[in-house]
């Protein structure tokens, strides 16, 4: 085997970014409607990351925490999470909760227009939102949505 056989690691998760840039224009296009020249999310990560400071956010993490794996798929428990700094949401009050309707909205539209493709998502699927202030040395530093949902994908093998 020549050594540029060897199999590469992907250089990202397909499917995760998908799912992270369809949410982010939705997101994006949606606010705009109702604060015109606010972004709902600037950046976005396909892996759960720790922010290195708050000019990454608003941030949008889209990534895997659970794969299921049989002979025909996977099922995958992932999790959006959403960041947004205090000054931010003080600006928006609401902007989490907002954030979470949106997110249900867009993956159950999600859900009906790529019923047949991978990534699956059940339209009728229970998804649930939690809500977290970060902290560091007891200070508030971002809060946090967690958008819990699941995911079905076709036979992976490659």
């Amino acid at each position: 085997m020549l050594a540029t056989d060897t199999p590469q690691l992907p250089q990202f998760d397909d499917s995760m970014s998908v799912l992270a840039s369809y949410l982010q224009s939705g997101l994006n296009e949606r606010i705009q409607q109702i604060y015109p020249g606010v972004v709902a999310v600037r950046n976005t990560a396909c892996y759960n990351s720790l922010p290195r400071d708050l000019s990454s956010f608003p941030l949008l993490k889209v990534y895997r925490n659970v794969d299921t794996f049989t002979p025909t798929g996977n099922t995958t428990q992932a999790v959006i999470g959403y960041c947004q700094s205090f000054p931010e949401e003080e600006r928006i009050p609401g902007i989490l909760r907002w954030v979470a309707k949106q997110i249900n909205f867009l993956l159950r539209e999600w859900a009906i227009a790529h019923k047949e493709c991978s990534p699956r998502i059940e339209y009728n699927e229970e998804f649930r939102a939690e809500y977290r202030v970060m902290t560091l040395n007891s200070e508030p530093i971002y809060s946090l949505l967690q958008f819990n949902f699941q995911l079905m994908e076709d036979n992976l093998y490659e």
